[in-house]
């Protein structure tokens, strides 16, 4: 989900959709595609790949609940809520170690996976992975722990053992 921008790495997720079965479908959620990625997926014949509008916060709902895992293919997120909100939904994800929130609640094998930017053999390998994960209880045990409530709680317990 996102901006078809060049850091969100949409363009190694079409690439990795290349080396995915045909039966697993790709939706790309935020934008309108540019020619580029347009151009990509018919050069690479990919059926399996979909590009959706822009959606709100409300309508994301049906997409995370029909996922049966997200990729993150991002080349630099500072956080990424995109891995709460999946978490959230009990869906495993696929990121980049460039990703700072995959770094800090990804448990690799129990709620997804994090590989290396750029990889887009990685990234379907562990696409194909994370297919297999019975990792709903896991991913929503993850998200509990990263509410907006437990993160402000951790940030007054660290200010109030430096500052004070």
């Amino acid at each position: 989900m996102g901006q078809f921008i060049y850091r969100k790495g949409f363009d190694v997720l079409i690439k990795a959709a290349a080396k995915l079965p045909k039966d697993i479908g790709i939706y790309i959620i935020g934008g309108i595609p540019t020619d580029y990625y347009l151009l990509l997926k018919n050069e690479l014949s990919l059926n399996n790949v979909h590009f959706v509008g822009f959606k709100r916060k409300n309508e994301l709902a049906s997409y995370y609940q029909a996922a049966d895992c997200t990729a993150f293919p991002s080349r630099e997120d500072i956080w990424g809520l995109i891995t709460n909100e999946s978490f959230a939904f009990g869906v495993p994800i696929v990121a980049t170690e460039s990703c700072i929130s995959a770094l800090e609640m990804v448990e690799s094998g129990k709620n997804g996976y994090v590989v290396p930017a750029e990889d887009e053999t990685e990234l379907a390998e562990k696409l194909i992975s994370a297919l297999s994960l019975d990792a709903y209880q896991e991913c929503i045990k993850t998200a509990q722990k990263f509410t907006i409530e437990e993160m402000a709680k951790t940030h007054v317990a660290f200010f109030e053992k430096v500052f004070i």
